[in-house]
């Protein structure tokens, strides 16, 4: 089916006469369909997939723009809950960045900060008579992580992070990052906690039961086994249980992940770039004939209901 690619699809000027002249003058806009227009923009926000991961949003710079959404809405929501039991939460940089030194969430206890250093350099460097250099702006780094500390103690509690396809682009990468992982969970006694929702057939999970689902949830305790919650394409993220200090709390990913999803309108930009093509979706080889079947149908039967849209606001 052809397809117009339009965000807010406008109906084509009318010829030009004189009438029609007046109706603009006049404001009138008996060609619009001012309810039409909201279903399409929310039906053109929502996309084919709703309720469940878009499987053309796995990569690149879409999965980038829902990574952030979906912590922002984290820290918005987990806030109190934390505050309650004297933990806090702060966004900092993502342990899928700066060569895997942070990670996306991380709750602790708070510690003691360093008092700030006394030491003045153009002073030091003047006194050894040596240049001090110029004072230069540099950018500030990209926030991508939420860090949830005690106000008290500081000490680490638990980890979250939202796995991205960069976590797995680099050989190297990936294995710096399960170092730390790994060094966190065993040597500190941390709980790390992964939502992987890319169907890319690397794992940061090794474990056969990782590959019989092309997305999941893993829980990695310092005391007792990983725990792993397993995803079907076709379902949507489950709420777990994210372990605390002594307790726990439900935390609800799917609605972050659409918050994040339609606040970006990355249905639109997908159907602006990809047209939603069979040739478009990432990692093919984790979906079988019968999914990637049903996903095409999905993306026609939403097109057909925005060409249907589209046809109401003209009519």
């Amino acid at each position: 089916m052809k397809h117009t690619r339009k965000a807010d699809a406008a109906v084509a000027d009318p010829p030009a006469t004189c009438e029609n002249r007046r109706e603009m003058q006049d404001g009138s806009a008996e060609m619009s369909n001012p309810d039409a227009q909201s279903r399409h923009r929310k039906a053109l926000r929502t996309g084919p997939f709703s309720g469940q991961i878009d499987p053309w949003a796995e990569q690149g710079w879409f999965f980038h723009q829902i990574h952030g959404g979906m912590i922002g809405e984290l820290l918005k929501q987990i806030q109190d809950p934390l505050m309650d039991r004297e933990l806090i939460a702060a966004r900092e940089a993502s342990l899928q960045i700066g060569e895997a030194t942070q990670p996306d969430v991380i709750i602790s206890l708070a510690i003691e900060r360093p008092s700030k250093p006394t030491l003045n350099y153009p002073a030091l460097a003047e006194q050894l008579l040596l240049d001090p250099g110029i004072a230069v702006e540099l950018p500030e780094p990209e926030l991508d992580a939420i860090y949830i500390t005690d106000q008290v103690s500081g000490r680490i509690i638990t980890i979250i992070e939202i796995v991205s396809p960069s976590n797995k682009a680099d050989a190297k990468d990936e294995a710096r990052y399960m170092q730390r992982r790994d060094t966190l969970v065993y040597d500190r006694g941390v709980q790390v906690v992964e939502v992987d929702l890319t169907r890319s057939i690397k794992r940061l999970l090794r474990s056969q039961e990782a590959r019989n689902f092309p997305y999941h949830i893993a829980i990695h305790l310092p005391y007792e086994r990983t725990r792993m919650i397993g995803i079907d394409w076709s379902s949507p993220i489950p709420t777990f249980a994210l372990p605390l200090r002594d307790d726990g709390i439900p935390l609800a990913m799917q609605p972050f992940y659409a918050t994040a999803y339609y606040d970006a309108a990355i249905a639109a930009h997908l159907l602006e770039q990809t047209d939603y093509r069979e040739s478009s979706i990432p990692f093919p080889s984790t979906l079988t004939d019968s999914q990637r079947e049903e996903a095409l149908k999905r993306v026609e039967n939403w097109k057909l209901q925005l060409e249907q849209l589209r046809a109401e606001i003209g009519s």
